[in-house]
């Protein structure tokens, strides 16, 4: 339950594909929180976009050194991924 909450997503494409990139400082704890929080408040917000419907897609950094590679990744999500019925656009 989002209690309201808007986020943010790094990419939504085709109004239901949610394309996050994991970034390695975070894991580190450099934005105030040990890393284990940081896993646990990920956990959470990717669960709760789930919820609401969308197919979360996470990605490394190092994932976009790719291009090729990071846009089969996209075409493959999209081709093998059913899409959610109450997002589907007439």
């Amino acid at each position: 339950m989002n209690h309201g909450i808007t986020y943010r997503v790094d990419l939504l494409i085709n109004g239901w594909l949610v394309v996050e990139v994991d970034g390695e400082m975070k894991y580190r704890g450099a934005f105030g929180v040990t890393p284990d929080e940081a896993i646990r408040r990920e956990r959470r917000r990717e669960k709760e976009i789930q919820n609401l419907g969308y197919v979360v897609l996470r990605i490394s950094a190092a994932d976009l050194r790719d291009p090729a590679g990071f846009l089969t990744l996209i075409a493959d999500t999209l081709a093998n991924t059913t899409v959610p019925a109450h997002l589907v656009h007439a």
